[in-house]
């Protein structure tokens, strides 16, 4: 048996045009232009497993590396010496070529891939991020989300043009929204005041247990009653570790990209758009239901009401809406980031919520 190919004799990366004879018994010989250049038992040489119609190498022991693309001639060698004898192939192996060549096998397992990723992206990525942000001791959330804020500032946000005076009273009141704790399993929560115009008004919570509010949330406001509401609704956020999942949940997609396709690339896309997935609050309905009852659940006692959400919310959507007509106006070479207000609008004040809060309390 004969097999045309190519000889890379080990002490160079120049291949030579060369054939491959399997003899009756069980040696391999390589000749070149003719001329024997070496032989070897097959049960010495390495023969690399066949994978669609690639080309394959044979290895020998003098570090010699045969390369042929005519696999049916090696799986006939190996079928021959095998029945021989002389070497015992792999199950596995023959089973995974069998597979390989199989259009039927090969349709039901890219659907049943496609589907299996989509379920795992869909609900298994979900319930493990939910799971890993509770199960987290505090210390660890609260430095996994270190740093979240430096990244923040060194993007899209600028120093808070808000007065020392009007920042520390807000400050003072988010310290008697604040859950009191005496054990440590808990985020530690503080306000921070930035300006952006990226976002606009904007409230949200980061990893870190630090709850952001931008100048134009705080201008936005007609009362300090309606920010203490905001305030209750993104410490509920905190609470049930929400941002966390998404940090976590954003991380893992990224991971299961690379590891299903292999483009590790998808690592440094992920790091340059972090800032984004920090402001991203396209939280789940599931996620804006649950801080939205923490906030009801607290309006009474810190003499609130649900119509002080209801107002200001109304008065975000309108807000956000304006903006998003605003660049809409705009010609396209001044969009280069789409869309960006309705991007960041981490609250969609929903009909649904607003009159939960106006009916409820």
């Amino acid at each position: 048996m004969k097999v045309q190919g190519y000889l890379y004799k080990g002490d160079s990366s120049q291949r030579h045009t060369a054939e491959l004879v399997y003899s009756s018994t069980g040696n391999l010989s390589c000749f070149m232009e003719g001329h024997l250049a070496f032989a070897s038992p097959i049960s010495e040489v390495t023969i690399s497993d066949r994978i669609g119609n690639t080309p394959r190498f044979i290895h020998f022991p003098n570090q010699a590396k045969f390369e042929s693309a005519d696999n049916q001639s090696i799986d006939d060698i190996v079928k021959t010496s095998s029945m021989q004898g002389f070497i015992t192939p792999s199950l596995v192996n023959r089973w995974a070529h069998s597979l390989e060549s199989s259009y039927r096998v090969i349709a039901i397992t890219l659907v049943t891939v496609i589907l299996s990723s989509w379920a795992f992206v869909q609900y298994g990525l979900p319930h493990f991020s939910q799971e890993l942000a509770m199960l987290l001791p505090a210390e660890v959330a609260t430095k996994i989300g270190h740093g979240s804020l430096d990244l923040l500032d060194d993007s899209i946000m600028k120093d808070s043009e808000l007065s020392e005076e009007r920042q520390q009273a807000l400050r003072q009141q988010f310290e008697q929204l604040k859950p009191k704790y005496t054990d440590a399993d808990h985020i530690a929560l503080e306000i921070v005041f930035r300006q952006s115009e990226t976002i606009g008004a904007n409230a949200f919570a980061l990893p870190s247990g630090t709850i952001l509010f931008t100048d134009d949330m705080v201008t936005l406001a007609e009362s300090d009653q309606e920010l203490q509401t905001i305030m209750l609704h993104e410490i509920g956020h905190v609470e049930n570790r929400h941002s966390l999942q998404q940090l976590i949940q954003q991380s893992g997609l990224a991971l299961f990209i690379i590891l299903v396709t292999g483009d590790v690339s998808t690592t440094s896309s992920l790091i340059l758009a972090l800032p984004s997935l920090l402001l991203n609050a396209q939280f789940s309905q599931g996620m804006e239901i649950e801080a939205d009852q923490y906030a009801l659940e607290r309006l009474k006692e810190h003499n609130l009401t649900g119509q002080h959400f209801a107002a200001i919310m109304k008065r975000l959507e309108a807000s956000h809406s304006e903006k998003i007509k605003h660049q809409e106006a705009k010609p396209k070479s001044n969009q280069s980031s789409g869309n960006i207000s309705d991007y960041f609008s981490s609250h969609p004040a929903t009909q649904e919520r607003i009159k939960r809060f106006e009916t409820e309390y």
